[in-house]
């Protein structure tokens, strides 16, 4: 099969709540040619020290001021977990800014039970830290077979929490567990593509076949994989994105 070609304009990469821009490395790896663009969310990684996140509007502008450093105007915006939700938000804010839209494990219609554990969640975060949190993360997001495969991997999961900033983690990730824009996703016009595992049960299905649905995109269920998609199933991953984007471009 002759490769995919890549797309004329750059496709922009935003990870997920307590992980940097390196989470994309499988990803990137199979993009080819792909213009690409990745960066670390406000309180992670390597990002320039800012005040804490108060909402997801903070990131938003955070992502807006980066594309207007770079001189993009439009962009294929790919976001993963909390980066699912700046994209959507992004999408609904800045319309004419995204060429295309993926989210990958993303919120959107929280059940009542749902939200309650999600605030539980933030609420451990809160009172035990990263660290604290760490070892329920990895049964969260990793499937047994691969940690099984890959026996560093819960390791290196509790590194880098142990890296992370505890207040910045919590300001973040309050941001994802209380935030749903399911009741704005009809105003998205960018071709939407939602993505998630099968397992996964902080971003089950069911929020991705919504998001399609009121979006009128495509939803994408990876099957056996829980919220480390990402690093599980990147060639499939990769594939999705680049038939999406250049579906577009057709």
């Amino acid at each position: 099969m002759p490769p995919r070609p890549a797309p004329t304009v750059p496709l922009v990469l935003i990870h997920g709540v307590s992980d940097t821009h390196r989470s994309w490395d499988p990803v990137v790896d199979e993009l080819g040619d792909a213009t690409v663009i990745r960066y670390d969310l406000r309180g992670h990684g390597e990002a320039p020290k800012r005040p804490l996140v108060s909402g997801i509007d903070d990131f938003v502008d955070d992502l807006l001021a980066l594309l207007d450093t770079k001189a993009v105007a439009t962009a294929h915006v790919v976001g993963f977990s909390l980066g699912g939700l700046i994209a959507q938000r992004l999408a609904i804010r800045e319309g004419a800014r995204v060429a295309t839209l993926t989210v990958i494990g993303s919120v959107a219609g929280r059940t009542e039970t749902e939200a309650t554990a999600a605030r539980e969640r933030l609420h451990a975060i809160e009172t035990l830290g990263p660290v604290g949190v760490a070892e329920q993360s990895i049964r969260r997001w990793f499937t047994p077979d691969y940690l099984t495969a890959h026996p560093d991997a819960a390791d290196r999961v509790i590194a880098r929490m142990a890296a992370l900033d505890p207040v910045a983690y919590a300001a973040a990730y309050r941001v994802l567990a209380t935030t749903d824009l399911a009741d704005d996703l009809h105003l998205i016009t960018a071709p939407t593509l939602a993505i998630t595992g099968e397992l996964d049960v902080g971003s089950p299905p069911h929020m991705s076949e919504l998001i399609a649905e009121r979006t009128g995109g495509q939803v994408v269920i990876v099957p056996g994989v829980k919220h480390n998609i990402l690093q599980e199933q990147a060639p499939r991953i990769a594939k999705e994105i680049l038939t999406h984007v250049n579906r577009d471009q057709l």
